[in-house]
């Protein structure tokens, strides 16, 4: 005899089907949501590129050019005036300049014998702002409304598990 959904064993096949479904349903919504709000509580994603502030904090005459990568990763530029000389240009990207106006976008690190001897910012328009980068309150708003999507997917989906049960048992 072949199951069929009007059979027991059709009817256990369908609740079983249903349940996996709704559960597949609510795993991926619980996902999405995860990765919105880790999206939107960093507020620009993987930004890495640091401040003028931090490169003065961070950046020291006689470092060398391992210690300047260790602290700022690879250059995004670097040339060699001679075997004594060279520089490490660091820039924003594109999609990190926002701020429409002259300001920040970048530095340039000068070395000299293997050392840090100077280094200076880099200035364009538009500009670096991490400021700028932060979510706007249109944006936020997902902060609210995903957990309200994943708890009311949930919600519906034992609703939909419930339904299945009674139809079932009915």
């Amino acid at each position: 005899m072949v199951a069929g959904p009007r059979t027991a064993a059709g009817a256990l096949a369908v609740a079983a089907l249903q349940k996996h479904v709704v559960g597949r349903i609510a795993r991926l919504l619980t996902i999405v949501a995860l990765v919105l709000v880790a999206a939107s509580v960093s507020g620009h994603g993987a930004n890495t590129f640091p401040t003028e502030v931090e490169v003065r904090e961070k950046l020291r005459p006689g470092m060398t050019p391992q210690e300047v990568r260790a602290a700022f990763g690879y250059p995004l530029g670097r040339k060699t005036f001679s075997p004594q000389e060279e520089t490490f240009t660091y820039r924003a990207s594109a999609n990190l300049r926002r701020r429409n106006e002259e300001g920040y976008a970048g530095f340039v690190v000068q070395f000299r014998d293997g050392r840090v001897l100077n280094w200076w910012a880099v200035t364009d328009n538009p500009s670096y702002d991490p400021a700028a980068l932060a979510p706007s309150a249109g944006f936020k708003w997902l902060l609210f409304v995903i957990p309200v999507l994943v708890f009311g997917g949930s919600i519906a989906a034992a609703a939909v598990g419930a339904r299945a049960r009674a139809k079932r048992g009915g």
